[in-house]
């Protein structure tokens, strides 16, 4: 088994690792939106660790406000 991770780490150092590609529209205003969708996801977390519907509500809420975000975003969606 051990000949896989040997061929992974070859390949990984000949190639590399790919850095995700993202949409002008996302990179432009990245900062908003990445920050919005941390603390979504970290409220996530919280609701699934706890269960209560408190919780919930928040990461909800949490959710809406991103999701509103990412489509106020200039150029979101257009093909950009």
């Amino acid at each position: 088994m051990g000949g896989h991770q040997g061929q992974h780490g070859a390949a990984e150092d000949v190639l590399g690792w790919e850095t995700r590609r993202q949409p002008d529209w996302f990179r432009e205003s990245s900062l908003v939106l990445k920050g919005l969708i941390e603390k979504r996801n970290d409220l996530f977390g919280r609701w699934l660790k706890s269960g209560r519907n408190s919780d919930r509500q928040r990461y909800v809420a949490q959710r809406r406000k991103a999701a509103a975000a990412v489509k106020m975003a200039p150029g979101e969606g257009k093909g950009d």
